[in-house]
């Protein structure tokens, strides 16, 4: 399984205790569930998701989104995760994926590799199948707090990103969640963490309820993503490469 240490009930008395039982919950209903992640969620400001990073594929081409979870991004996109999510078309360790060799044209790993115990044994795995000249897209978190799924394990620099990848050949690597993100989330929990009196449950209720209300600052990211220094406090980063 992506997380394979630990099992999703082994994760619920740990250090995420509510926002993961409520991750749980709503994933059952996906569109509910994406709509939340947009309102208390880091705001995504990058140049392209992964659908539009593929939008020039042929249509005939296989494209595989890994870590999806239940959102589906088109019925000619399959659907990978460890867990059987409704529009999950295959069940499968990411570190060894039921694909031949170079059979795969585009791989799409939306923050999922923070959440595996061998993100580098995920990138080998994603380069065997991927066929020579095939495209990832992959975003990953930075200034992100630990958010289980059902753990949480790494973030990673611009700079690591660039070498986890070192076998594609870099198109895009950006800022895909900015500061703003970074300091709603960090100061949301901070909140909590002052106002809830050691109770985790509480805790975690107010981070929810103060990351809602600040939510609208988030926009300003759009323009705060642009200034040279933005990826060393940004959220988190998209990166675009082609299998060398």
């Amino acid at each position: 399984m992506f997380c394979e240490s630990k099992s999703v009930k082994q994760s619920l008395n740990e250090a995420d205790p509510l926002i993961f039982k409520l991750k749980i919950a709503f994933k059952k209903y996906d569109r509910l569930y994406y709509i939340l992640a947009k309102i208390a969620g880091a705001l995504f400001v990058g140049s392209k998701t992964g659908v539009e990073a593929c939008a020039d594929l042929p249509k005939t081409a296989f494209i595989v989104n890994l870590g999806s979870g239940p959102k589906s991004l088109g019925a000619h996109i399959i659907n990978v995760d460890a867990y059987p999510y409704a529009n999950v078309a295959v069940c499968a360790d990411a570190t060894h994926l039921p694909f031949r060799d170079g059979s795969v044209d585009a791989i799409i790993c939306e923050c999922m590799l923070e959440h595996v115990t061998q993100p580098e044994q995920v990138i080998k795995e994603i380069a065997r199948v991927i066929t020579p000249g095939g495209l990832v897209y992959t975003s990953v978190p930075f200034m992100d707090p630990y958010h289980a799924s059902p753990d949480d394990y790494t973030r990673w620099t611009m700079s690591g990103v660039r070498t986890l990848f070192n076998d594609f050949e870099q198109q895009e690597l950006a800022v895909g969640w900015g500061p703003t993100s970074s300091l709603i989330a960090v100061l949301s929990h901070w909140l909590g963490l002052m106002l809830s009196f050691g109770n985790a449950g509480l805790q975690q209720a107010l981070a929810l309820f103060f990351m809602v209300c600040l939510s609208p600052f988030k926009i300003l990211d759009f323009a705060l993503k642009y200034p040279k220094m933005a990826p060393n406090i940004a959220t988190g980063f998209y990166f675009i490469g082609l299998r060398k």
